[in-house]
């Protein structure tokens, strides 16, 4: 069986239950149904066989759910690529994808339209919302479409998606994922977050990324509801938790951090929840503290990627009593093997540090037309995450730094993620990015760019006192810039590429 067999299944056992809310549009699960098939057959009727790539750009919408379950029936595979990208870097991806047919929604029209020519392989247009000339209405599509299932024969080691990363190095790279790598992710998050059939899940993170796939998957599995904001907005979100009362969601740390600090948070209610999970990256224990304490739901933490899905998990409340272990994103997740192991992909011993890799049913197939990128991340048959990790006696990993964000300043190796931390323990610092820069003495020098809370004032000398007072002098910042705000990915991490780039052009960096 793979996932969008479970259209089938849920439109048979619970026909009239709802199945999405987004705004003021709901559909029950039998009308999810034929909506699927419609799109299935609609995109046959264009001439998409088994194996094309059907990309897609829109935010957030009533639709998106059924272009995962719709294009993976027609046995395609979905690209689903990130709409706040440039022109040119949408381009570029729709080119390598070699995608022949995009769904784009009519917001996005004006921003494909300087680099239509450019596009070498799309010979379909299909337009949600719009008819723009030369394009199909999505409606319309579906409305002259058949009502009954395509009957492509699908089978789970099928690809059926190829995601792009956020490209923090070079170009992003197409993941491929099968239809097993789908199941097996949903299946590992299903034991892992406990879910059960009767939740109201609430999706917030953009469906382009797996941050919102897996838990769509995971809850249609189990016959759940979803709900989908647009975008996020913490009033709504909260709004929506207690008109809706919804269950379960994840929420990546930049929402962790604008829900507990939400002014008027004490006037909603918020009791329904059973469930929150975090994730996309570290959040502090002052956070995940507060989290619980506002929420006073079970609170699930863990690391993965899009490469490898939920790889490690750890359920916060079990560990309030120890520091380190709140800290910490747990031990190896439901089918997954872990290891941390050194430059020559050695085991190191417990408390030193080292890289995660992974391996199970849900780590991809390599990267799409990438095969020495592939070879790299998968030698020996692991996934190499690139994340830097400390593995402690009883197996639990507590996340470090990625590889190629750690600084090597006069021979000695900074963890970026460790200042960050300091510099944010300062009342006047609302958000700190730690990076390394161009140094003839030092190599890298530490520079710190800072986003202070509003109506908060600091000074380049204030925050580097700050940091001596809390961490040896070689990993404090030699300088300090601040922000309006900071560059994002499509999940929300600061991108920290983008804040290096100003400062190596022409010198080469090596990733350490």
């Amino acid at each position: 069986m793979i996932i969008p067999d479970h259209v089938e299944k849920n439109a048979r056992l619970y026909s009239n239950k709802t199945a999405i809310i987004f705004e003021d549009r709901r559909c029950t699960f039998d009308e999810l149904e034929e909506r699927v098939y419609r799109l299935s057959n609609g995109l046959l009727g264009l001439g998409v066989v088994k194996g094309d790539r059907v990309a897609i750009i829109q935010d957030n919408c009533f639709e998106y759910p059924e272009l995962y379950y719709g294009i993976g029936k027609a046995g395609a595979i979905i690209t689903p690529l990130n709409y706040r990208l440039t022109g040119s870097e949408l381009a570029y991806l729709l080119n390598h994808s070699e995608a022949n047919t995009l769904i784009i929604g009519k917001d996005f029209i004006e921003t494909i339209k300087s680099f239509l020519p450019e596009l070498k392989f799309i010979k379909n247009y299909v337009c949600i919302g719009g008819k723009p000339e030369g394009m199909i209405n999505y409606d319309e599509l579906l409305s002259c479409s058949f009502t009954k299932n395509p009957g492509q024969k699908v089978q789970s080691d099928d690809v059926a998606s190829l995601i792009y990363t956020g490209g923090t190095t070079g170009r992003p790279k197409g993941v491929i994922l099968t239809h097993k790598n789908w199941m097996a992710n949903a299946t590992t998050n299903i034991v892992e977050w406990k879910l059960q059939s009767g939740e109201i899940d609430l999706i917030v993170t953009p469906l382009f990324h797996v941050g919102s796939s897996w838990p769509l998957f995971a809850n249609f599995i189990m016959g759940n509801t979803e709900i989908i904001l647009k975008r996020v907005d913490i009033e709504n979100l909260l709004r929506t938790v207690e008109r809706e009362r919804v269950t379960t969601t994840l929420w990546i740390s930049p929402v962790v951090k604008q829900v507990i600090n939400y002014p008027d948070l004490g006037k909603y209610d918020l009791s329904s929840l059973k469930l929150v999970i975090t994730g996309g990256a570290p959040s502090s224990e002052y956070q995940l503290r507060k989290l619980i304490e506002v929420t006073k739901c079970r609170l699930m933490t863990g690391s993965g990627q899009t490469e490898t899905g939920w790889t490690t998990k750890i359920c916060v409340n079990d560990h309030l009593d120890n520091p380190e272990r709140v800290l910490s994103v747990g031990t190896d997740a439901y089918k997954m093997e872990i290891r941390v192991v050194d430059d020559h992909d050695r085991d190191v011993a417990a408390g030193e540090v080292g890289e995660l890799i992974t391996r199970g049913d849900g780590v991809m197939q390599g990267y799409w037309k990438m095969p020495e990128e592939t070879a790299q991340a998968m030698r020996g048959g692991w996934h190499h995450t690139g994340d830097l990790v400390r593995i402690d006696e009883e197996g639990y990993i507590t996340y470090v730094d990625r590889k190629k964000d750690m600084i090597k300043t006069g021979g000695e190796n900074v963890f970026s993620q460790e200042v960050e931390e300091i510099l944010c323990k300062n009342k006047a610092v609302l958000e700190a990015g730690v990076i390394g820069i161009p140094d003839e003495k030092w190599g890298e020098a530490i520079k710190a760019l800072i986003v202070l809370r509003p109506g908060e004032k600091a000074t380049e000398e204030e925050l580097i006192a700050h940091c001596k007072k809390h961490i040896a002098g070689f990993k404090c910042p030699k300088s300090v810039e601040f922000l309006e705000s900071f560059p994002r990915t499509g999940l929300g991490k600061i991108a920290k590429n983008v804040l290096r780039d100003e400062y190596w052009k022409g010198y080469e960096r090596k990733v350490h």
